[in-house]
């Protein structure tokens, strides 16, 4: 098993952040949906987005490439090709990939078998075979492969269930927006800035040809955690808070303690080291950040509070287990209610040693925290450091 050293130095003090996978596969989706010719900028460097692309031109979508855009001149299912073999794709492992893709496939004649790589197929995926069967489409899970063939049903109606994942809701919203499918929602409870996401792309997308992908809030977590807690940094390119993104969420907290930042045409500044106490957060509202909070109630002066935590447990890895596996190995004090879904982080205490390897699950999110919780200790070494190419290509450029 191979391991990357992480230094305890200062990282560069102006940064560029990555753009967001999950607004650019969405507006990927409306672009094969609209009847305009669409040109998407700022794609960001990530795996999700590039398997996309790909499945995009394996099902015979003409895609023009530039510097940094491309532009969509196909559209589905007007130009799918006709075939009466199966016709198989080569997959991926995202969520905002595959719970994307599969909505849109199951408007057209093919059968398609998507590959579904990594942990995908032990995520939450049964419920789209039961949403397309309801719409009178055939889906089916075969081991690791997603069987759907269409065209469904668009006269009818669909619920769908937010409670484990909002990424079928948001599949079959961009589908709704480009066709006369009705979807209604239950159980979004704190979940509905990822949705707000979506409804933004396809608004932005309805009045104009063009789309800049913002940056990403969640890979933003990582750097301005890093910088309240150890250094003066700028992030060049997030020049206003993006309230749509539910992990924007960082900035009401970092108001509620105190830790000083700026948004401005220059960038983002955030001013540190900071002091700050613990605090409470619903996880819910903001689930992709939770791992990165972790990392700040370690440095708090108090007990932190994170809850309503149960979706952790249905990511690319068991995000629960990952995250209490981490604060173990620093040894950072910890209660976790199984019952409340609650976890309380006691802050660190830097005389604490902890094993210069941390090993961690294959999971982007797992990687950068980690990482992160070395980088503000005294250093050491990492495993399974690869597949931060998901969302955050160049981290280790940057943390290293």
């Amino acid at each position: 098993m191979t391991a990357i050293k992480i230094t305890s130095d200062k990282i560069n003090d102006v940064v560029l952040c990555p753009t967001s996978k999950s607004y650019a596969n969405r507006a990927l989706i409306c672009a094969l949906l609209s009847e305009k010719t669409i040109t998407i900028s700022d794609l960001p460097d990530a795996k999700d987005v590039a398997e996309l692309i790909e499945m995009f031109i394996e099902i015979g979508i003409n895609i023009n490439r530039s510097e940094n855009a491309i532009t969509i001149e196909g559209h589905f299912p007007k130009d799918e090709v006709l075939t009466e073999s199966i016709h198989h794709l080569t997959g991926s492992e995202g969520g905002t990939t595959l719970r994307f893709l599969i909505p849109l496939l199951a408007l057209g004649s093919n059968c398609y078998h998507i590959k579904m790589l990594g942990g995908l197929a032990n995520r939450p995926m049964q419920d789209l075979v039961s949403y397309i069967s309801s719409l009178g489409g055939f889906a089916q899970i075969d081991g690791d492969i997603f069987i759907v063939k269409g065209p469904i049903n668009l006269s009818n109606k669909l619920i769908v269930d937010c409670s484990q994942t909002t990424q079928f809701a948001s599949g079959f919203k961009l589908l709704s927006a480009y066709t006369s499918l009705e979807t209604k929602l239950i159980n979004i409870e704190g979940s509905h800035k990822y949705l707000d996401m979506t409804d933004e792309v396809i608004r932005r997308l309805d009045l104009d040809t063009s789309y800049r992908v913002p940056y990403d809030a969640s890979s933003l977590g990582y750097l301005v955690v890093h910088a309240c807690i150890s250094q003066n940094l700028n992030i060049r390119n997030a020049i206003e808070k993006d309230s749509t993104q539910a992990d924007s969420k960082i900035f009401d907290l970092f108001d509620d303690l105190g830790i000083k930042y700026n948004f401005s045409q220059k960038g983002l500044d955030i001013f540190g080291p900071s002091s700050f106490n613990g605090f409470e957060v619903n996880g819910a509202e903001c689930i992709d950040l939770v791992p990165t909070l972790i990392v700040l109630a370690s440095f708090a002066n108090s007990k932190s509070t994170i809850s309503n935590l149960k979706n952790l447990k249905f990511k690319e890895s068991n995000r629960l287990e990952g995250i209490l596996h981490i604060l173990d190995h620093f040894s950072v004090g910890k209660r976790y209610h199984e019952d409340l879904e609650q976890l309380e982080i006691y802050p660190v205490h830097p005389h604490e040693k902890y094993s210069q390897l941390l090993e961690v699950e294959q999971d982007h999110r797992m990687i950068m925290t980690g990482a992160l919780m070395l980088k503000l200790r005294s250093g050491g070494e990492l495993t399974q450091s690869s597949a931060v190419s998901k969302s955050f290509s160049d981290f280790f450029d940057v943390f290293n």
